[in-house]
């Protein structure tokens, strides 16, 4: 089975354990999924050039400024990170708690998917299984005794209703 790795980058752990909980039901008896988190913009750009990773999922108002500044306004610095991470790398990139204000420029900084401010679940649900392209579920064969007692068992009954009628 392949492995998918994805890339959680927000400080905001309690819709990150959705999003991670959601992905993992994407990919249920599809894919396994390893997942690294960081809240730090600077860790954003430098895990989000890896080629290892197959998906990244961010919210660029709720990472940490990488610098000892002020962390305010951080916006700026993730959508800088986002144009570096695009030149060297193709995954697809998601983008959450996004402001209407705000969509076109993540946008136009490389972004595949933008959710907005409420997390609309059946939409990035949607929007995730397509990007991510997943392969069928697999189909769990039923043992061959218990298929080859099936369908003796199903004999059995046509047997006994064509001596009854």
């Amino acid at each position: 089975m392949k492995t998918l790795h994805v890339l959680l980058a927000s400080s905001d752990r309690v819709t990150m354990n959705r999003i991670e909980a959601l992905v993992h039901d994407i990919c249920f008896e599809r894919v396994l999924v390893e997942f690294t988190r960081t809240a730090r913009v600077d860790d954003f750009e430098k895990l989000g050039s890896c080629s290892w990773l197959d998906l990244i999922i961010f919210s660029p108002d709720n990472l940490s400024s990488g610098t000892q500044r002020s962390s305010r306004n951080v916006f700026p610095e993730a959508i800088r990170a986002v144009r570096e991470i695009r030149k060297r790398a193709l995954m697809p990139l998601v983008a959450f708690g996004i402001s209407e204000d705000d969509k076109m420029q993540v946008y136009e900084a490389g972004v595949d998917i933008v959710a907005g401010r409420l997390l609309e679940v059946d939409s990035l649900r949607a929007e995730l299984t397509r990007v991510l392209n997943l392969p069928s579920p697999a189909r769990k064969q039923a043992p061959v005794s218990a298929s080859f007692f099936g369908r003796l068992f199903q004999l059995k009954k046509r047997v006994a209703k064509s001596a009854v009628a």
